[in-house]
């Protein structure tokens, strides 16, 4: 009932959070919940190109045969990072998240925090596909950040670049390829809390 939300309105409670930005060739784009580069941006490629109408854990269940068979030919070219002008060494994907959870219930990182004025970096060293395979699952288990072998910090400004050809996505939209700068704008928007 439009009315209804409203009249409701002036009661409700907001609070400011976090915004990431991200400028790339294609411009600047924000982001709320997370950026993704390597793997998880492969994924989201394949879901986008094949989905059927599901969303989520169900989605991407529907579509695997699909998302194995592309995450098996990508080529994980190396991506170099630095945070907070520091460097953070080669991955070969990476999140920074603004939430703790992804679409599908999995969890990042249990610190990530939409109002505590930085990003949880989350990253995945080079390694075989089994063990990229094994450090994915938990996302369901436990989180990404705590699965041995990942890196786990805090920062404000992150720059993504490689030789090769890795895709990123924000927010679960496939938006284009690195190099990419990002950095947190505190307190950028108001959210309504219901």
């Amino acid at each position: 009932d439009p009315d209804a939300v409203a009249g409701a309105l002036p009661e409700v409670d907001s609070r400011p959070v976090d915004v990431g930005i991200v400028s790339h060739e294609g411009g600047e784009r924000p982001f709320l919940l997370w950026f993704g580069a390597g793997y998880d941006a492969v994924m989201i490629e394949a879901l986008n190109a094949t989905r059927t109408g599901l969303m989520g854990l169900s989605g991407l269940l529907a579509n695997s045969r699909q998302v194995l068979s592309t995450l098996n030919r990508y080529a994980a070219p190396q991506i170099e990072m630095e945070v907070d002008g520091s460097s953070f060494g080669f991955v070969s994907s990476v999140f920074l998240a603004n939430v703790r959870e992804v679409a599908f219930g999995g969890i990042l990182a249990e610190t990530a925090d939409p109002f505590d004025g930085q990003l949880d970096v989350v990253a995945v060293p080079p390694g075989s596909k089994a063990k990229l395979i094994r450090q994915g699952l938990s996302i369901l288990t436990s989180s990404l950040a705590r699965a041995k072998g990942v890196r786990h910090t805090v920062g404000t400004q992150m720059k993504l670049n490689s030789p090769g050809r890795v895709p990123f996505q924000l927010d679960g939209e496939p938006v284009g390829m690195l190099p990419a700068t990002v950095r947190l704008k505190r307190s950028a928007v108001r959210l309504l809390l219901t």
